[in-house]
């Protein structure tokens, strides 16, 4: 039966197999003598294979906690393990995608793509199936040679896409990725999202201001009150997947969402 849960405290998740943990993380910055608090006491679990998705107001600290857990930043207090390893910094384990695709406009999509393994030791035929294989995975068979101002903005968030794939990471970061995109495309990405996961069956974080977005893609939903972020509840989207954009159990959970993050 499709239903929702929802509770402060998110329970733990048996994480032998592999997964993120996020532990007692605060996040402050200092300016002027003055500190300004952005994060409080964050901790949640991710499972091997589970699609969390994080929504809040503006400012409430989101895409901050995601650039931590990419190991963008290290200044802060507390712990995020994934896998059992300790998150020191950047790693190919981890993909990332943001909401501009962030494309070098020198470099061709397939060269854009083939940076994030441009250092790993992998033979150079290897490398190129690899680079192909994902941007084939993306629908951008055939556009290899084009440069960025050469294709559309969905397609650039394809090859962003295809990027944060090529390294085979077992946690994919996305902060607000379809942000930018008109309605049509946004859903397609989405759409293609749920696919790619379906094959490689990896982990991933969504930031999103979108409700609808979060409760297509995601299995939980956290939800964060602002200044400092906090969390303040979590929603189970227990509906099966393909999902009904529309329906009786979606309705149930946007408008639970929505009561947590005070829209009515």
């Amino acid at each position: 039966m499709d239903q929702i849960t929802n509770r402060a405290i998110i329970p733990p998740i048996d994480l032998k197999d592999g997964g993120l943990t996020v532990e007692g993380v605060s996040k402050s910055y200092e300016a002027k003598g003055d500190t300004t608090e952005v994060l409080r006491d964050i901790s949640f679990s991710v499972g091997e294979g589970e699609i969390l998705g994080i929504v809040g107001r503006s400012g409430c600290g989101k895409s901050t906690l995601l650039k931590l857990i990419a190991g963008l930043d290290r200044d802060f207090v507390g712990r995020i393990t994934l896998d059992g390893e300790e998150v020191i910094g950047p790693g190919v384990e981890r993909g990332v995608v943001f909401q501009e695709p962030r494309l070098f406009p020198w470099l061709t999509v397939e060269q854009n793509v083939a940076i994030s393994i441009h250092e790993t030791r992998m033979p150079s035929g290897e490398k190129q199936e690899l680079v192909a294989s994902n941007l084939a995975l993306v629908g951008l068979a055939g556009f290899e040679t084009k440069f960025p101002h050469q294709i559309s903005g969905g397609m650039a968030q394809r090859a962003a896409l295809a990027r944060a794939l090529t390294s085979r990471p077992s946690l994919l970061l996305l902060d607000e990725p379809f942000a930018a995109l008109d309605a049509l495309t946004k859903m397609q990405l989405q759409d293609e999202v749920i696919r790619i996961w379906q094959s490689r069956k990896m982990s991933i974080v969504l930031i999103t201001h979108d409700i609808d977005e979060a409760i297509h893609l995601c299995d939980r939903v956290i939800v964060m009150s602002p200044r400092p972020g906090e969390i303040k509840s979590v929603s189970s989207v227990e509906i099966a997947r393909p999902r009904p954009r529309i329906g009786a159990a979606a309705d149930a959970i946007r408008s639970r969402l929505m009561s947590d993050l005070g829209l009515f």
